[in-house]
């Protein structure tokens, strides 16, 4: 008696959470192999406490990158002007040592980013390497101007949210979301034009929440492989669009002003901003076409 009471209430006994696991895995066949039972979860004030451990040590061991990187700069550059290299010239050997010294700052951000840009001018005149004009010349350069230009035209339309309207006043048609076809296609359109004046990053950050919010809302209540392709092909979208979209204009992406600054000084041909684009627009939309096609079709 004792032991059949005994085996009525062990069926009884509601099963555990690792039991009902190991059912789904063999019903279901989310586990592969063999089933894992779980690790007891630890408390939730250990877990606290670990966090707490982790947010109090990462700014000390930032403080110490920091703090390494300050001494091991001058070191460094000590170092390089201590070897001797034949190869270079007096000039040539000080800006190495200014060189190693600027890149260890940056790597371990010993001092703020744009202090530690102005010290390669000042380490420059005062090392003799190049006389005061010579050094800060180039930020007197008129393509700074055209990116400050650049900068403050995006930085406005960002605090108004002219970017996020003229994008979401284009998805928002009725005409466009009939088709996937048509609203992968305005959706890298909208990528596009917007990269033409805009950073390709800033524009591929701003476009990114849109195409999710997309397809949150498009999203069935079941697994679709063809929608798991069309996701990609609408995340894909977001970055290619906006890389191409930066060629179109001189101020769509900054190596596209370094480009035309260094064919002005070394061959002498000076692009206007017009021409750029009646050159660059066509060749970047026949791209972005292609690439639209091709990602349609896939």
């Amino acid at each position: 008696m004792a032991c059949s009471k005994r085996r009525n209430e062990v069926k009884s006994r509601p099963p555990s959470h690792t039991a009902l696991r190991f059912a789904t895995c063999l019903t279901t066949s989310e586990c592969s192999g063999s089933a894992q039972f779980e690790k007891p979860e630890r408390t939730k004030g250990h877990g606290v406490q670990e966090n707490e451990m982790t947010e109090a040590q990462e700014p000390r061991f930032e403080l110490t990158v920091k703090t390494v990187g300050l001494f091991a700069g001058p070191v460094l550059a000590l170092l390089l002007w201590l070897t001797p290299f034949q190869s270079l010239s007096p000039a040539a050997h000080k800006l190495a040592c200014v060189f190693a010294c600027v890149v260890v700052y940056w790597v371990a951000e010993a001092l703020p980013l744009p202090v530690t840009a102005l010290m390669i001018p000042l380490l420059c005149v005062l090392l003799r390497v190049a006389d005061a004009k010579k050094a800060f010349a180039p930020f007197a350069d008129p393509i700074i101007f055209l990116f400050i230009g650049s900068f403050v035209l995006a930085a406005a339309m960002f605090r108004h949210g002219l970017d996020r309207r003229f994008a979401v006043a284009i998805l928002s048609s009725r005409w466009v979301g009939r088709s996937p076809a048509r609203l992968l296609f305005i959706f890298g359109a909208a990528t596009f034009f917007l990269s033409m004046w805009i950073s390709n990053t800033a524009t591929t950050a701003l476009m990114f929440p849109v195409g999710l919010s997309i397809l949150r809302g498009m999203a069935p209540a079941r697994r679709d492989f063809t929608r798991l392709r069309y996701s990609i092909a609408l995340m894909l979208m977001a970055s290619y669009a906006s890389s191409l979209g930066g060629l179109a204009t001189k101020v769509g992406t900054p190596p596209n002003l370094i480009g035309a600054r260094m064919i002005e000084e070394h061959i002498h041909v000076t692009i206007p901003f017009f021409q750029w684009m009646l050159l660059a627009f066509p060749l970047a939309f026949l791209m972005f076409l292609l690439m639209w096609a091709y990602l349609s079709w896939r």
